[in-house]
């Protein structure tokens, strides 16, 4: 464990990478609050999910299924701040995008840890529900069709008959 002024730049650096993450959800228009909310959530999750494993088959707790775990958590807070800067990099307004995200983010978390729960207390395991990945999934596929869309308005010509439809 460091000491003196190696420990001291640590906690310096550490309060910096906080205020500065604010200032970023401040920035893009996260709401603080509901990150905040789920990266609790996040790490109650993480370890509740222990719990069911060690309650289920403790062999199968290792390094790498945390590693795992944890990856797709910091990834999940990746494609949030990402969607934010997408949608301020386009000039668009995704507050209600970013917020209705974050919802479904924080149930699937809170699903997630009473499935964890339930698990611990009976043995049983719950059937698996990923609705992140069934966010993000629906998330792309409306950004794939704002692109075709956009792409399609760029390129046609004023004869276009679809361009012509639209001006109607």
């Amino acid at each position: 464990m460091p000491t003196g002024t190696a420990a001291s730049t640590i906690g310096t650096a550490k309060l910096a990478g906080y205020f500065g993450a604010l200032a970023l959800f401040e920035y893009l228009r996260i709401p603080q609050e509901q990150i905040t909310i789920l990266g609790i959530l996040m790490v109650i999750d993480f370890a509740t999910g222990v719990g069911k494993q060690f309650r289920i088959d403790r062999r199968k707790i290792t390094s790498h299924a945390a590693w795992i775990g944890g990856i797709k958590k910091i990834a999940t807070l990746i494609a949030v701040f990402s969607i934010a800067l997408i949608f301020k990099g386009i000039k668009l307004d995704g507050d209600a995008i970013i917020t209705g995200t974050l919802a479904i983010f924080i149930m699937a978390e809170g699903y997630s840890i009473i499935q964890n729960v339930y698990a611990i207390r009976t043995g049983k395991v719950l059937p698996e529900f990923d609705a992140i990945s069934l966010v993000l999934k629906s998330l792309g596929d409306y950004m794939k069709y704002r692109i075709e869309r956009a792409v399609k308005t760029s390129t046609a010509r004023p004869t276009d008959p679809d361009l012509q439809k639209s001006d109607k």
